[in-house]
C-alpha cells in the first residue's frame, strides 16, 4: 500500500461542521440558561387551559439546559447520535412556547 492510497482512504474530516455544532449547542445552553429564571413565573390564570399551558412552559424550560448541556457534553466525546438528538431535542423545546 502506497502513502497515496492511504491517504486517500482517509474519511474526511468536517472540521467546520464540528466547530459550528460546538458553537450552536454552547448558544443553546447559553440561551436556555438564561431563561431559568422564567420557571417559576406566576401569571394567575383564570382558566384551567391556560394555567395547563403555563405548566407546560416550565417544564419546556425545566427540560432546555439539560438537553443543551446534554449536547455540548456528547460533542466534546464526540458521540455524534446522542449529540445531534440532544441538540435537536433543546432546539425544539426553544421552539415550543
Amino acid at each position: 500500500m502506497t502513502p497515496v492510497d492511504s491517504a486517500a482512504a482517509a474519511p474526511p474530516s468536517y472540521r467546520w461542521a464540528r466547530v459550528s455544532l460546538l458553537l450552536i449547542a454552547a448558544t443553546e445552553l447559553l440561551d436556555a440558561l438564561s431563561s431559568v429564571q422564567d420557571i417559576f413565573t406566576e401569571y394567575h390564570h383564570e382558566t384551567a387551559s391556560l394555567r395547563f399551558a403555563q405548566g407546560l412552559n416550565s417544564i419546556k424550560l425545566a427540560l432546555s439546559p439539560l438537553l443543551a448541556g446534554a449536547a455540548l457534553f456528547f460533542r466534546g466525546t464526540r458521540e455524534s447520535t446522542l449529540r445531534d438528538f440532544c441538540l435537536s431535542c433543546a432546539h425544539s423545546c426553544r421552539l415550543i412556547a
